[in-house]
């Protein structure tokens, strides 16, 4: 009897547990970065697929100056969940993808998505970035250099996850932080390249890939997303 008691005990407690959990107030977030999009639209992405109320604060480079000694990893974007700060944009992306259940249903699926974003991240940040603040005239061959020899054989490493799964998501059945990153770069390239380039790139990667076609039409179709991208400035992802 002691045993079945024990037993009933455990059970009833996750309710109650559960119920005193709802009952918390949301956490205050906090993100700061410049004020253009950059690093932090992606994180902002998530936090609207995840539905969370936040705070943006985009700052000048002057006031970063003020910020930057404080700042807990030396950088931008920062996080803030009742002012207990994280830094580093991609450790920032899987924490609120965790917290909202945006990794995959186990811990492959997490990993997978750990991938992708590492592969998503290097096409864009580590390699299309630096060529934004090239010399005008630097950047045509650079683009053309890096979209013939270094984006095919990248792509083609995201284009087997899209294909293989072949349902509008790059792993699972539901939106992860991997569909939002992939989304995120077209969104990024748009904005910050010429039109003439951002053309280019999509008809070389996206147009002949409907995998890609559905998964930023997924993204961009989010309800979160969708409301926050028809209230933010254009251009928004066509897709």
């Amino acid at each position: 009897m002691g045993c079945g008691a024990s037993s009933n005990t455990a059970q009833s407690a996750p309710p109650a547990a559960a119920k005193a959990q709802h009952s918390m107030p949301p956490p205050k977030v906090k993100l700061t970065y410049f004020d253009f999009r950059g690093r932090a639209e992606p994180i902002r992405l998530l936090l609207e697929a995840g539905g969370v109320k936040y705070e943006f604060n985009g700052i000048s480079q002057d006031e970063w100056k003020n910020l930057k000694p404080m700042a807990i990893t030396g950088g931008l974007p920062i996080l803030e969940i009742n002012d207990k700060p994280l830094g580093e944009s991609l450790a920032i992306g899987r924490f609120v993808a965790r917290m909202h259940d945006m990794t995959g249903a186990n811990n492959f699926d997490a990993a997978c998505c750990d991938m992708i974003v590492d592969t998503v991240n290097e096409i864009f940040f580590q390699k299309m970035a630096p060529i934004m603040f090239m010399p005008e005239e630097e950047r045509p061959p650079a683009l053309k250099t890096l979209v013939e020899e270094y984006m095919p054989a990248k792509f083609a490493i995201l284009q087997k996850f899209a294909d293989k799964n072949n349902n509008g998501y790059f792993v699972g059945n539901k939106i992860t932080w991997a569909d939002i990153y992939f989304f995120a770069i077209f969104d990024l390239m748009n904005a910050h390249l010429p039109a003439e380039a951002c053309e280019m790139i999509k008809g070389k990667f996206v147009e002949p890939c409907p995998s890609f076609q559905k998964i930023l039409h997924n993204v961009k179709n989010n309800p979160g997303i969708a409301a926050y991208l028809k209230n933010r400035e254009p251009p928004v992802t066509d897709a």
